[in-house]
């Protein structure tokens, strides 16, 4: 049975909510606002990159996030993204060096993030905090 717990909402209008599994997270990424965004994750020291580090999302759409039970990390949008290949900057929020996948690079400001760290407790279902 899956428990699905609201972790925060980005930019006023990016909601991210979570439900747990047996061996991992899913993570629902829906995008609130009028226009398109580019969500991004970036892990922390040890945990891996999670869906490919960034990816597209066009207004009034959801995208699943799959996550492992201990995963710890970031999630946040990026808006009014133009991607090229001469990795100059890209995004007018929350950037990662002109990348589409931000590969573990952090958004630079201005930007605001969800900051996630997953721990499987043994005795309990996993938790989210």
């Amino acid at each position: 049975m899956a428990v699905a717990e609201e972790i925060g909402e980005l930019c006023g209008f990016l909601a991210v909510v979570g439900s747990v599994a047996t061996n991992q997270v899913t993570f629902y990424v829906h995008n609130k606002c009028l226009f398109p965004i580019w969500p991004a994750t970036a892990p922390n020291t040890g945990y891996p990159v999670i869906a490919d580090g960034g990816f597209y999302l066009p207004s009034g759409q959801t995208q699943h996030i799959y996550a492992p039970l201990t995963w710890s990390g970031r999630i946040w949008a990026r808006t009014g993204c133009k991607f090229n290949s001469n990795w100059i900057l890209a995004c007018e929020t929350g950037d990662c060096d002109g990348r589409l996948a931000c590969n573990g690079l952090l958004g630079k400001p201005p930007v605001t993030l969800v900051r996630i760290a997953l721990q499987e407790d043994q005795s309990e279902r996993p938790k989210m905090f």
